[in-house]
């Protein structure tokens, strides 16, 4: 039994919480249709220590019926996540209609950490038209910065100066996230206003993006696709606790959840309508 919330890896809050001491921070708002459950935590300064996360509001959507090969269950899915996407954009930004900038990060030379690659590619960008031009759709930009042993730049200081350039009024940062769970994996999905640590989950040393950092509010959205050894088995060698594996099945996972993203941000962005210019 796992009894200290810093003694395996986990990017998911309700994972964090299950093994904490800390009661009353999250409650269920929701179930719907496929067996969806969406649950909502507030993590403050009395807590974020203790569950190693920084404050703010986290929304968790979880659909196992999303592994089955079927669209209807992504597009339900993406309509649950759009919603909260909204109410998030809305509350950090205090516009209807920001401009909104996603980041898709992540080593997209790599299938379990392509996640934010994939979505970027299948949104709707609209930025660069001329406003009269694009009355009916949202503003969206989007940009892939890749890694730092890819480019030799830290993905930290590349958001930097592209948002210094553009100025955008929030940002959506998109990544795989590590769990526990191998149930998790690929049907879990985790947003947060609080912002995101590119390569937390798997140990990296990096600095946060968020309001305080970058000046620009941040809305960090994501899925588990990948496990830590101590979450594959607590008895493990001891050399591979502190690995992380993916399930051969990543690919799959990767592709339908892209798939929900991309379709819940153009929702959130855009409205019903962007399926008329796709």
């Amino acid at each position: 039994m796992v009894n200290n919330v810093k003694s395996f890896y986990t990017d998911l809050i309700d994972e964090k919480i299950a093994v904490s001491k800390i009661g009353g921070i999250g409650k269920q708002i929701k179930t719907g249709k496929f067996g969806l459950e969406k649950l909502e935590f507030k993590v403050t300064k009395d807590n974020e220590k203790e569950l190693g996360k920084p404050c703010g509001n986290y929304i968790t959507i979880n659909c196992s019926k999303l592994l089955a090969h079927l669209t209807e269950v992504q597009d339900y899915v993406a309509t649950e996540i759009a919603f909260s996407l909204r109410k998030l954009l809305l509350k950090s930004t205090g516009k209807k209609n920001p401009f909104v900038l996603v980041v898709g990060l992540g080593n997209q030379s790599m299938v379990a950490d392509s996640l934010g690659a994939l979505v970027v590619k299948d949104l709707l960008i609209t930025h660069s038209i001329p406003e009269l031009a694009r009355t009916e759709l949202g503003d969206l930009a989007a940009f892939i910065p890749g890694v730092g042993g890819c480019t030799g730049l830290a993905t930290y200081d590349i958001i930097m100066g592209v948002c210094q350039r553009v100025k955008p009024d929030i940002i959506i940062a998109i990544d795989t996230l590590t769990a526990n769970d191998s149930k998790r994996l690929g049907c879990s999905f985790q947003m947060c206003d609080a912002g995101i640590k590119p390569g937390a989950g798997v140990g990296n040393d990096t600095k946060i993006l968020n309001q305080t950092t970058i000046n620009i509010p941040t809305i960090a959205l994501g899925v588990p696709m990948m496990i830590s050894g101590f979450g594959l088995c607590e008895k493990i060698e001891n050399n591979l606790k502190d690995k992380i594996f993916a399930p051969k099945e990543v690919d799959i996972f990767i592709n339908k959840c892209a798939r929900t993203i991309s379709i819940a941000i153009n929702l959130a962005i855009h409205g019903k309508v962007y399926k008329d210019y796709c």
